[in-house]
């Protein structure tokens, strides 16, 4: 979160982009080159862009997919310099991508941009649907993150103590409501504080649950049952908990006191609600 830097990296993404483009970019910058994809790919390609730029992306975009689809080789900066400034799954032929044989680096891009989102897209398809998504205020919240599941988190970090954990013991915990769960990044890590507990963990979007379910594989959270749900129509599941965790949701809301009274509603009478 520093303009400065952004700056270098944004030149320098313009630099390799010329370069790769111009054909002479030099082999020991491929896996700089592939770091930037890999950061751009999780801050949503936020880096701006000048019209230049762009079209020299549109140029290379084109020359990829050309040679994707006549089984040609195609240099490995190329889809390394794409990866930075688009997503390699918005490709025509992307999934050939996978076929071929690459330097470890652009691997990686292409797992992270190609296999990764695929995988979601499965989970997806197969995601329980626990209540209605019908109030105009959720469905474009939900629009909003299916187009960019937040945060995008490619690994764990080191363990942190859930807020929550400080008003009660993780062997006291028995069933606990994650009232919009995100990406799963502090669900899988109380989750995994508190490995007896048994989770449920909802959100409006399915693209963003589904990175979640990916997560929990990963790191082999067995503990959470993840599924679509609206917390204004939660009162329907005909469920309880000890613990309800909403942090980051509720201001998202039409009006977030009916939300809340909705989320006491759902706690038992000796249970702990941890609202940010």
């Amino acid at each position: 979160a520093d303009v400065d830097l952004e700056r270098v990296l944004t030149n320098l993404r313009h630099c390799l982009l010329c370069s790769a483009t111009d054909g002479n970019l030099d082999q020991r910058m491929l896996g700089f080159c592939c770091a930037i994809a890999r950061q751009c790919f999780i801050n949503g390609y936020v880096f701006a862009t000048s019209e230049a730029e762009n079209e020299r992306v549109q140029r290379l975009q084109a020359a990829l997919e050309r040679a994707l689809l006549a089984g040609e080789q195609c240099p490995p900066e190329w889809p390394a310099v794409l990866g930075a400034y688009v997503p390699l799954n918005a490709l025509a032929q992307t999934e050939t991508l996978l076929d071929r044989s690459w330097p470890p680096s652009v691997t990686a891009v292409i797992a992270q941009q190609v296999k990764e989102p695929a995988e979601e897209h499965r989970l997806a398809a197969a995601l329980q649907r626990l209540t209605r998504i019908e109030h105009e205020v959720s469905q474009a919240v939900r629009a909003q993150y299916e187009e960019n599941p937040y945060p995008r988190w490619p690994a764990a970090g080191p363990p942190a103590r859930p807020a929550i954990l400080d008003m009660c013991e993780p062997e006291h915990i028995g069933d606990v409501l994650i009232a919009g769960c995100g990406t799963g990044l502090v669900t899988l890590e109380f989750a995994r504080q508190a490995p007896q507990a048994r989770f449920l963990a909802v959100d409006l979007s399915g693209a963003t649950i589904s990175y979640a379910k990916r997560m929990a594989h990963n790191l082999g959270v067995s503990n959470v049952e993840f599924a679509q749900a609206d917390i204004m129509e939660l009162a329907s599941v005909a469920r309880d908990f000890d613990v309800i965790e909403a942090s980051g949701v509720l201001h998202h809301l039409a009006d977030p006191w009916p939300g809340w009274k909705i989320l006491l509603s759902l706690l038992r009478p000796s249970g702990v609600m941890h609202v940010g």
